[in-house]
């Protein structure tokens, strides 16, 4: 059985950068090959492509982050079992981030993982301080979800340096595994 992994976040938040590093398989227009997506510099089709972990098969679907997209981002998420949010650590929250999780909070309120990208680019004295600055207003909103009982929780793995990465990126794949398919 597969499951299908939106991979959702304000643009330039590293979606495609992500996925294209997770996947295995890609489709033919899985990673930005549209011709629009090199003009604007961001994804403008749904990218599909797919990895395997624990002999299930991860199918990771590549939503545009652009504010005028949501519509194909709304459309794929009829699909979705699960979701990445992809949160740029240098931006922080930003609008399409916001949409991005209520819609996640509506579709598979159990089933989001949070990604803190780009945390290599902020200065080592800093790192602390803009985790807490974006994952806080995330929990917050989560424990909303959980007091409301939409949600048990969101589990969040920060990978923060190259070096410790591949640990981490291991728990967020059997976290992903272990999920249910909704029935």
């Amino acid at each position: 059985m597969s499951l299908n992994v939106g991979v959702l976040g304000h643009v330039d938040s590293g979606k495609t950068t992500l996925t294209r590093a997770l996947a295995e398989v890609a489709s033919t227009a899985a990673f930005d090959k549209h011709a629009d997506s090199s003009e604007r510099r961001n994804t403008v089709d749904l990218g599909f492509s797919s990895l395997t972990v624990a002999n299930r098969r991860l199918v990771l679907i590549d939503c545009p982050g652009h504010a005028g997209l949501i519509k194909a981002v709304l459309a794929a998420s009829t699909v979705f079992d699960m979701a990445l949010v992809v949160v740029n650590a240098l931006s922080g929250i930003q609008p399409q981030t916001s949409e991005h999780l209520l819609l996640c909070s509506i579709i598979c309120p159990e089933r989001v993982i949070i990604v803190l990208n780009k945390i290599d680019l902020v200065k080592e004295e800093e790192v602390s301080i803009t985790f807490l600055s974006i994952t806080l207003p995330i929990l917050k909103t989560v424990y909303g979800l959980i007091v409301a009982g939409r949600s048990s929780g969101v589990p969040h793995y920060d990978v923060q340096r190259r070096d410790s990465s591949p640990g981490r990126v291991s728990q967020a794949k059997e976290s992903a595994v272990s999920i249910r398919r909704p029935s």
